[in-house]
């Protein structure tokens, strides 16, 4: 058995006993049980009084279903001298608290908000969404940027241009690698007829859309590289026929679809001027005058500016040129 079996010898009272006898036993039945019940009381420690077990002497083992503490708290101490090392309290809005002086925990932690002093981190940390800095940071490792690869269809439309739309969203990462795949389907938007390009054919534009539920953040910046110009329905690269063609590039602001398709601004409104910003076959710059693989590069800064328009800042662009 897990505890010390208890015996209380109890003297039988008979009917034949004499009255004497009977008195004699029934003060001994009476101190046998006083003595038994005194033990438990004092050596274990019930205190009726405050409602307390082991006020001096703890208990050495708890083993229990549920524990339910009700107006109180719940208190860790070491034994002797007393030294408080982790409790659990409500405070003045009636929420719980619990003080620890270290915190181990295996497999994961959940919380609305943490507040600390100090963060080390062994391994590695992911942040899902907006993160802020409030002072300086530094670092003595590299500094890895996010990327992603994009495959945007353009469409003729009929005239001289063909156009794709790039959907920019809050998870968009800081690199785009956008790889423009020409429509080969036949019909009126077709691109590419897979021995020549679409009759008229002298403009490619890619326009920055913003998401309709999930816009990216403002003040974030990102960079936009095209990678080539390829059939859609394959991978065979356009790059030498779109070159012969003298077959412009650029990239331009679109819509704000969350906002009622609004009007993204270009950097200083590009497109109001008469200007554009991409490949332009007439230029006498080599770089910015043709489609090379991964050749052409622009970085973006998004901000809403003192009129409440969405802008998107020109900060560097590579292989590209502002043209008329």
């Amino acid at each position: 058995m897990a505890f010390t079996t208890v015996d209380i010898s109890i003297q039988e009272m008979l009917q034949t006993d004499f009255i004497v006898d009977l008195a004699q036993i029934h003060n001994t039945n009476v101190l046998l049980l006083k003595d038994k019940i005194e033990d438990i009381m004092n050596t274990f420690e019930i205190d009726v009084n405050t409602i307390s077990i082991g006020v001096d002497n703890p208990i050495n083992t708890l083993k229990v279903q549920d524990i339910v503490i009700q107006d109180g708290g719940w208190l860790l101490q070491t034994g002797i001298p007393n030294q408080i090392i982790a409790k659990l309290e409500i405070n003045g809005s009636n929420q719980s608290v619990l003080n620890v002086d270290v915190l181990n925990v295996d497999i994961n932690v959940s919380a609305d908000a943490v507040t600390v002093n100090d963060l080390t981190i062994n391994d590695s940390v992911q942040i899902d969404g907006q993160a802020a800095f409030a002072n300086n940071i530094s670092y003595t490792g590299q500094l890895a940027e996010s990327k992603e690869t994009v495959s945007v269809t353009v469409e003729f439309d009929g005239v001289d241009t063909a156009s794709g739309r790039l959907t920019m969203t809050d998870t968009s990462r800081t690199n785009i690698y956008v790889k423009l795949a020409a429509e080969t389907a036949v019909g009126a938007t077709q691109v590419w007829d897979g021995a020549s390009l679409a009759a008229g054919l002298a403009n490619i534009i890619l326009y920055i859309d913003f998401d309709t539920n999930n816009p990216p953040a403002q003040n974030t910046s990102f960079k936009i590289y095209l990678v080539d110009v390829v059939e859609n329905s394959g991978s065979t690269s356009l790059a030498t026929e779109l070159n012969t063609a003298n077959i412009d590039i650029s990239i331009a602001a679109g819509l704000n679809l969350s906002t009622g398709s609004s009007q993204i601004l270009l950097h200083n409104d590009l497109d109001s001027l008469g200007f554009k910003l991409g490949i332009n076959s007439a230029s006498s710059d080599l770089l910015s005058s043709g489609l090379s693989k991964y050749g052409s590069n622009a970085t973006f800064n998004y901000i809403v500016d003192e009129d409440g328009d969405d802008r998107i800042l020109i900060t560097s662009a590579f292989g590209m040129e502002i043209y008329s």
